[in-house]
């Protein structure tokens, strides 16, 4: 396996929808068959409860500090999800105080060597330790923001720590996307700021945006994404779907899965439609000869 890719998803400014996209994001590569792990640096640990489905994870310690003790063969906790965690505790709060980030940079290499294809990490909305450290190890930083006022506040100060790491050549290679959450496409002053928004960061702004859905709480509650809540809206499925095209035509998505040996799906199997039709004639084809060679997943 060559080294994971570490994607960190961040913002110093809280509720703009971090545990949410962070999630998401580690449930579609679960789908699209990557070995993912999710590194939950926040001491609510909201991302941990939702992969295990346990609520009270994040009283217990044993979780996300090992990245930073250099842990030898060290793994995540294997959960219902399918995606394996270091959990987000309480206790996570004293490494702001007993670890310096310009100790951590020595990490970056060990961290990168565990055996995953992708580590997400979900970082607190507080400049420390946890989250900045996750930002000199990352490949990609995905920043979710809000189109209000005060979001753009918290937005300001990432982006200098963002710029910072790269001008300094902390880390130089550092590729980051803004992502705008929780858009009211009805509101004159949301689209207003996000218009800015989508001007003033060219290249790093993402061209969709997600709106407010009651979905999203619900599913997250279930321990599922949006696509496998029942009763998900045709117009949030058509969007989520525009999104995966959009990655999907990344430059660098492409070259980092050419180097997993992964193949793009072709333009008819980027739907629904499309992948439910090609996982009917899949299974139709390789059911009778898995059934034949007495094959089974225990």
């Amino acid at each position: 396996m060559s080294r994971a890719t570490v994607v960190t998803v961040t913002n110093q400014k809280g509720g703009v929808g971090k545990t949410t996209s962070g999630v998401h994001l580690a449930f579609g590569l679960r789908d699209m068959g990557k070995k993912v792990l999710l590194a939950d640096m926040d001491t609510q640990g909201n991302a941990s409860a939702i992969l295990s489905r346990d609520p009270r994870i994040n009283t217990r310690p044993g979780g996300a500090e090992q990245l930073f003790q250099n842990v030898a063969d060290l793994k995540g906790v294997e959960t219902p999800s399918g995606i394996d965690l270091l959990h987000g505790h309480a206790f996570l709060e004293a490494l702001d105080k007993e670890v310096a980030v310009g100790d951590t940079a020595q990490l970056r290499d060990y961290v990168r060597s565990l055996p995953y294809d992708y580590i997400i990490f979900d970082t607190p909305p507080a400049l420390g330790v946890r989250q900045v450290a996750p930002m000199l190890w990352a490949d990609h930083l995905v920043v979710p923001v809000e189109p209000t006022p005060l979001a753009a506040a918290g937005l300001a100060a990432t982006i200098r720590v963002i710029k910072r790491l790269i001008d300094s050549g902390q880390n130089g290679e550092l590729k980051w996307k803004l992502v705008v959450n929780r858009y009211k496409s009805t509101s004159k002053e949301q689209t207003a700021l996000v218009e800015r928004m989508r001007q003033q960061f060219g290249a790093n702004f993402v061209q969709f945006t997600f709106g407010e859905r009651v979905g999203l709480t619900d599913c997250l509650a279930r321990g599922v994404p949006i696509w496998e809540y029942k009763g998900t809206p045709k117009e949030v499925i058509d969007k989520l779907n525009a999104a995966l095209k959009t990655a999907m035509a990344d430059p660098h998505v492409k070259q980092r899965l050419a180097e997993l040996s992964s193949d793009i799906p072709s333009a008819d199997k980027m739907t629904p439609e499309g992948l439910r039709t090609h996982l009917t004639a899949e299974i139709a084809k390789w059911g009778p000869v898995i059934k034949k060679a007495g094959i089974y997943a225990d």
